[in-house]
């Protein structure tokens, strides 16, 4: 009766497992998801969340192991310098980093600080905030499973910026089976974005948006434009879908970053057709069996590879 139960409670966790993440689309998108015969891009981000269960994204999704398989993949010269990285908040050395320094949690996206020449920063307020991060789990919010098994941590990198002190434009490019379909280019102000735009990989212009509309006005062509492309696509290099997140200080770039679930699938395209022309790069191959397949045999969650390698990697801080 043992196996008979357990068998049940999974078949249970995984009904609720879907039901959560069909509430979540719907709510975000006002319309059903086709979860087992996906189409729209944002489908398949949650297609992925459930069903494709790779050990590899543990690593991509923890902010230090990743360092280890970029600077394996493309080379440490394109990592940010990190000035500290660990999991107890009240050790980062807030006193004596040198400036600028940008401190960000290792196991979720979107918490960042950042701390300038002058900027006077107050520790304990800091120290609560990073404390905050660390209570944080993108798998129990958004049903993310590759961040489930993740430890908790803070890493401090130098502060990228451009020759004029300005920040980086941030060139986030979407590779679909290892090829660089788009790059997203995100201008930052004051920690906030400001404007945002898409091109092909040929630089042509592309008017579609998430979140933020689009600046007006054509950018121009990056001169690093190739390499962006070729660092893209080597790190893209064995997954069907990877988002690999870049920035551009004008005379080089620098990757830390790569995204696994952009924005949850839970952001609307605009104009709604993008969903579908972004889909459409995405090709997941027998969606219903395999979906199948994974219900039945596997539980719902990421462990990292077991093999010495990524042990090392997520033993790192």
């Amino acid at each position: 009766m043992g196996r008979v139960d357990f068998g049940v409670r999974r078949l249970d966790d995984w009904f609720a497992a879907i039901g959560r993440i069909r509430r979540a689309y719907r709510s975000a998108h006002r319309r059903r998801c086709r979860l087992f015969r996906p189409r729209r891009y944002t489908e398949k981000v949650q297609w992925r969340k459930l069903f494709d269960l790779d050990p590899r994204f543990a690593i991509l999704s923890d902010k230090i192991a990743v360092r280890e398989f970029i600077a394996q993949c493309v080379g440490a010269d394109l990592l940010p310098p990190a000035l500290w990285m660990g999991h107890d908040p009240d050790a980062v050395p807030l006193g004596t980093l040198e400036r600028p320094f940008i401190v960000k949690g290792t196991h979720a996206s979107g918490h960042t600080l950042r701390v300038h020449g002058a900027d006077a920063i107050d520790a304990a307020v800091a120290r609560d905030l990073f404390r905050y991060w660390l209570r944080h789990n993108h798998y129990a919010l958004y049903d993310e499973p590759a961040y489930g098994f993740v430890k908790p941590g803070l890493i401090v990198e130098r502060l990228l910026q451009r020759a004029d002190g300005t920040p980086p434009i941030e060139r986030k490019v979407w590779v679909f089976h290892g090829r660089a379909a788009f790059i997203q280019s995100v201008h930052v102000a004051d920690g906030k974005t400001s404007h945002t735009a898409f091109h092909d990989r040929e630089w042509r212009r592309q008017y579609f948006y998430m979140r933020t509309p689009p600046i007006a006005e054509d950018l121009p062509r990056p001169p690093q434009l190739d390499r962006i492309i070729d660092v893209a696509e080597r790190l893209g290099a064995g997954f069907d879908h990877v988002r690999v997140d870049l920035y551009d200080t004008g005379d080089r770039i620098w990757t830390g970053e790569m995204t696994l679930y952009p924005y949850s699938g839970l952001v609307r395209f605009q104009p709604e057709g993008a969903d579908i022309l972004m889909g459409a790069r995405w090709q997941i191959d027998r969606p219903l069996s395999r979906a199948l397949k994974t219900i039945f045999r596997r539980r719902f969650e990421i462990r990292p590879p077991a093999d010495k390698l990524t042990q090392r990697l997520t033993a790192i801080g």
